[in-house]
């Protein structure tokens, strides 16, 4: 399975947008984490997975949900800020050893936190952390019958930040 997983856009539409429109063809989700500050009916989200972010409103995003192989959530409700742990409980209480999540706008992989691989796409708009020039969003591929999964990060013109790719078992 292949995903396209932006977060924390935080109401900026472009170039979210042209990204999602570019690869929602070339891959089998897309997903967002939230802090979109959109509604859940606007049209970018058409055949887009999201969940709600503390600064979403919009009630009909759920707080967290599993898409394929993966679970998701923004994860301010779990805490994400200080430990990863409540990420990959939740993740494993439903199944899944792969968790994407938003809110702390630094992207990065976590192998194995609890035995979940964790995965932040960074954040579109606003980057934060110690790689903060980069705008961010990740093309993440899982190869679930050998348990691997490919994290590649590209910025918002969607260069691939190749220093940054991680391969890794789970």
């Amino acid at each position: 399975m292949k995903y396209l997983v932006i977060s924390d856009n935080h109401s900026q539409l472009h170039p979210m947008d042209d990204i999602i429109d570019s690869y929602r063809n070339r891959v089998d989700y897309v997903v967002h984490c939230g802090d979109s500050e959109f509604s859940f009916s606007d049209p970018v989200f058409s055949g887009v997975y999201a969940v709600r972010g503390n600064c979403d409103f919009d009630t009909r995003f759920p707080d967290e949900l599993t898409v394929g192989e993966v679970f998701v959530a923004h994860g301010h409700l779990l805490g994400v800020k200080s430990s990863l742990r409540s990420l990959a409980k939740a993740a494993k209480s439903h199944g899944k050893r792969i968790a994407f999540y938003g809110h702390t706008h630094v992207f990065g992989v976590d192998d194995l936190v609890d035995d979940v691989v964790c995965i932040n796409p960074g954040s579109i708009s606003l980057p934060k952390g110690p790689n903060s020039e980069y705008k961010t969003v990740a093309i993440v591929e899982v190869d679930s019958s050998n348990r691997h999964v490919l994290v590649n990060y590209y910025d918002d013109q969607m260069h691939e930040l190749s220093q940054f790719s991680t391969s890794l078992d789970y």
